[in-house]
């Protein structure tokens, strides 16, 4: 597994950049070369579709260089987490007065392993 990179999210947009399908070709390719490796059924068709709806979601396509990349940050969807940096090797979850944590291990705990935590589907805290 790729090691795992933490970004924060960009604090200021510099302008809404306009989403060409010269942008969604090129950053589907990068990310089908990428992640591979992560996803057995993973085409470039799919690769285009992700990108599109990873531009629809988020206004700022940095979000999406990220997740091309394999970095998180927090306030991340597990969704998006998982396109991101894939399946983790273990989900840990605990639901306490209808807030549910889970607890995604990314490695083998005793050689190192990296730790993400989303509270109702929102990465609050990440430890590598």
């Amino acid at each position: 597994m790729a090691q795992l990179t933490p970004d924060p999210k960009p604090e200021e947009k510099v302008s809404e950049p306009t989403v060409t399908q010269e942008w969604i070709d090129d950053a589907a390719q990068r990310y089908l070369t990428n992640h591979q490796g992560m996803f057995t059924d993973l085409t470039l068709e799919i690769a285009k579709q992700t990108m599109q709806e990873c531009a629809i979601e988020f206004s700022d396509l940095q979000y999406c260089e990220n997740i091309i990349e394999k970095r998180y940050w927090l306030g991340m969807s597990r969704n998006w987490a998982k396109m991101s940096v894939g399946s983790p090797d273990d989900i840990n979850t605990t639901v306490i007065k209808g807030l549910e944590r889970q607890q995604w291990v990314y490695g083998n705990p005793i050689y190192g392993a990296t730790y993400l935590y989303f509270d109702n589907d929102v990465l609050t805290i990440y430890q590598d």
